[in-house]
């Protein structure tokens, strides 16, 4: 249960590091 409850929050990290980084990108074309 716990190593399972690690892995879901590790998932959840990861998709939010995804969203920043297509942000910060999206943010640098328009900048440009």
């Amino acid at each position: 249960m716990q190593q399972l409850r690690k892995g879901s929050t590790v998932h959840v990290l990861y998709l939010y590091v995804l969203r920043l980084q297509r942000m910060y990108q999206t943010r640098q074309i328009l900048w440009c």
